[in-house]
């Protein structure tokens, strides 16, 4: 879909039993309006959280890179989150999604951008 940018994020955790050894977030997103090129971003959380909370840095970052790279913000934004548990959609889920849409809402501010905002897709991939 033209003038989409695809995002997904996951968090990493170390195997049961394993002591001293962080977690890990990573996001990445599309910098083309294809999908086809992809950019990539990870950082160390508080462990043993599933709730990403540098996440409105990390999409910032991402939609503010994708509107530099296409001269101009996308339309549309699908986002993908590996790896909750049922018991975390609704409180997890729905903190980053008002987050993701906080960070729109900056970015339009901060730029100044007086077009129409992109669209929101919140994908959860659940736990097997």
């Amino acid at each position: 879909m033209a003038g989409s940018s695809s995002s997904g994020a996951d968090v990493g955790h170390p195997a049961p039993g394993l002591k001293n050894q962080p977690s890990v977030v990573s996001l990445i997103w599309s910098c083309d309006h294809f999908a086809a090129r992809y950019k990539a971003m990870m950082l160390i959380p508080h462990p043993h959280q599933e709730k990403i909370d540098e996440l409105c840095t990390l999409v910032y970052r991402a939609v503010d890179e994708f509107g530099n790279c296409n001269k101009g913000p996308p339309k549309w934004i699908v986002f993908f989150h590996d790896g909750l548990s049922e018991g975390e959609y609704a409180g997890v889920g729905k903190e980053e999604i008002e987050d993701i849409k906080g960070v729109i809402d900056d970015i339009w501010r901060d730029e100044k951008l007086n077009m129409g905002k992109p669209e929101l897709t919140f994908i959860v991939v659940g736990k097997r």
